[in-house]
């Protein structure tokens, strides 16, 4: 629904920078038909609530939602091993 929530999911971001550069990488040194995910930071919602709410909001926020099933964190490993980095 797009809202952020009182969740254990994770949220992955990339600049899009870094993923065009991560795209480029895997043209010039990547394997054909092989699969690549590019991720350079990973919060879980309610970490990246904690950093953007003051600590009244952040009461209200909790209280009033209810923890939320876990979403998978990004694993951008295979891709690193090519040599890809992200600069942001």
């Amino acid at each position: 629904n797009g809202r952020i929530q009182n969740s254990e999911a994770f949220v992955n971001l990339i600049h899009v920078e870094d993923l065009a550069n991560a795209v480029q990488h895997v043209t010039q040194f990547g394997l054909p038909s092989q699969i690549y995910n590019a991720s350079a930071l990973c919060f879980q919602w309610r970490e990246l609530a904690k950093m953007v709410l003051s600590q009244n909001e952040l009461s209200q926020f909790l209280a009033g939602h209810t923890p939320q099933k876990a979403w998978k964190q990004v694993d951008a490993s295979k891709l690193k091993s090519l040599g890809w980095q992200p600069k942001w």
